[in-house]
């Protein structure tokens, strides 16, 4: 689906996004340091009116659709220690 067929997002789920940005990680680094904490993600289905937040999502959800490119991420961004932690489902907030 391309971004033009997706519907905007609510400004809810706006917000939230803007959140996940404002933490000043690269995408492909957020995705390193949260996909394991997430149980469903469905902010790829929307389009945002930002368009830094929409390159930004849209970089997110490139990375979440590939296990080669989150195991890429977790290897460029977290200790071998934070990569064994989350493949055992251990999380301590780190």
């Amino acid at each position: 689906m391309s971004s033009h067929e997706r519907p905007l997002a609510d400004p809810g789920r706006e917000k939230q996004a803007a959140l996940y940005m404002a933490e000043g990680l690269a995408a492909d680094e957020w995705a390193a340091r949260n996909a394991h904490g997430i149980g469903s993600w469905s902010f790829d289905l929307y389009r945002y009116s930002d368009p830094a937040l929409e390159a930004w999502m849209s970089q997110l959800a490139q990375v979440f659709k590939s296990p080669e490119a989150l195991a890429e991420a977790r290897r460029r961004y977290l200790t071998p220690a934070r990569i064994a932690e989350i493949e055992a489902g251990y999380d301590d907030g780190l």
